[in-house]
């Protein structure tokens, strides 16, 4: 009897001292184990604030590793140099220019001075019947340098977008191998040209995008312009964006886009894309249906761009990108605002409810960091000023806003502004892959 009262005594003590170990953290335990055995009852009985903790955790994470990925490919590429051939390939720079009068001339007097050996580069300015004597500044800019060609646009015929249109029409009057197509709002350091084809060169690719930096001057453009890269840079690996095989994904920007004049034509040109307003994108996904890799640099130390002056300018310019995005992919703008809202907004929305209400909130100050330091290694890439880095919570609201937006007024059926024009979508036409209408 004695020696089962001690085997009894030893396993009585010992369960108490399991008990004892188990109190602090046995609530944990026990969800634990049930989550285990049970993992869509755990996840059916999680609470939906738990549950969107966790999507926002899993969403850091992802964009951690992405932009960790996408900033290690930028930085590395940007250490690289590739000699140009000799003799270089001729190289047709186009600007398309409506309505540009403030902005034009710093571009093209940038544009001319390039030092691209050889000289084998012409600039040639379209005027898409300007009404703000942006022909008369080019006129006058030819007139000084015999690089520069200046021509006439005409008016986009029906089912055309207006820059697609001028940026086909340059195309046809180029003389280049490589055709370079810049905005007017832009402007290029002297090695632009050299640095851009280079690389083009030295890594065989048929087509090249850059990112410019993006100048944002007043408070208001703060706001929203800093949003556009950092979109792509946190979210979008780029050998997804660039791999042919990867179809789905594209990135191909507007602002600066070079691309053999073979391929240009092997695709259609613009007009394979005449009815879309984000001709830049559609071009990008033409050209990888057609088997091409895209690359895609840092364009920062060659390349500045202030898109909109003002915040009133700014949002109407995103309103009008959110709207011909929608044209591009359906889902563009329910997905922009769904993030921006949800993932980018609400962990300050949610820390700012916890400190004023109470409760738990160290996972949501936790979360609020981790944004804001890949926002910060974003920003320190795209050389954006700490300003617009500490902007971000209150841009994000803004840019959620502008998609909010820009949902209501397709619900409605109103007409896209772009630039002095007005494009109408019939649903009809829409169904059956027909271009947008021009007004004006």
């Amino acid at each position: 009897m004695r020696i089962a009262d001690c085997g009894l005594r030893i396993a009585d003590w010992k369960r108490r001292k399991d008990d004892a170990s188990e109190k602090p953290m046995g609530a944990a335990r026990r969800t634990a184990r049930a989550s285990i055995r049970n993992p869509q009852s755990a996840i059916r009985n999680r609470s939906p604030l738990a549950l969107y903790q966790s999507f926002n955790t899993l969403l850091l994470a992802a964009m951690a590793a992405i932009s960790g990925l996408n900033l290690l490919l930028l930085r590395r590429r940007g250490r690289e140099r590739h000699p140009l051939p000799a003799p270089p390939p001729r190289v047709s720079i186009l600007v398309p220019a409506r309505d540009e009068a403030a902005k034009i001339a710093a571009c093209v007097e940038s544009l001319v001075a390039q030092d691209y050996p050889g000289g084998a580069f012409e600039v040639l300015v379209l005027d898409d019947r300007s009404t703000d004597g942006t022909g008369a500044i080019v006129a006058a800019l030819a007139a000084r340098h015999p690089r520069l060609r200046p021509l006439r646009g005409a008016e986009p015929p029906p089912g055309w977008g207006g820059k697609a249109h001028a940026c086909q029409q340059l195309a046809e009057a180029a003389t280049g191998d490589w055709l370079l197509f810049v905005d007017a709002d832009t402007t290029h350091a002297p090695a632009m040209l050299r640095a851009t084809v280079g690389a083009a060169l030295g890594r065989g690719a048929a087509v090249l995008t850059t990112l410019p930096r993006e100048r944002a001057v007043t408070l208001g453009e703060r706001l929203l312009v800093p949003h556009l890269f950092f979109l792509l840079l946190a979210l979008q690996p780029i050998p997804l964006l660039e791999g042919a095989r990867f179809r789905l994904f594209a990135f191909a920007n507007g602002q600066f886009l070079l691309i053999r004049r073979d391929l240009y034509a092997r695709v259609g040109g613009h007009a394979a894309v005449r009815d879309q307003l984000m001709e830049d994108m559609a071009l990008g996904r033409a050209c990888k249906r057609a088997g091409a890799d895209l690359l895609l640099l840092d364009g920062g130390d060659w390349t500045a761009c202030r898109m909109y002056d003002g915040f009133g300018d700014a949002w109407r310019g995103f309103i009008r990108s959110l709207q011909a995005g929608s044209r591009l992919a359906p889902p563009y703008v329910f997905g922009v605002g769904a993030l921006t809202l949800l993932f980018f907004v609400g962990p300050f929305a949610l820390l700012a409810w916890r400190l004023a209400r109470g409760g738990p909130r160290r996972l949501a100050a936790g979360q609020v960091a981790a944004l804001l330091a890949i926002r910060a290694l974003v920003g320190r890439e795209l050389r954006q000023a700490p300003s617009e880095v500490a902007l971000f919570p209150a841009g994000a609201a803004v840019l959620g806003s502008a998609a909010v937006v820009t949902t209501w007024r397709r619900a409605r059926g109103e007409p896209i502004h772009w630039r002095g024009r007005e494009y109408a979508v019939e649903r009809r036409a829409r169904r059956q892959g027909r271009g947008p209408r021009a007004k004006g």
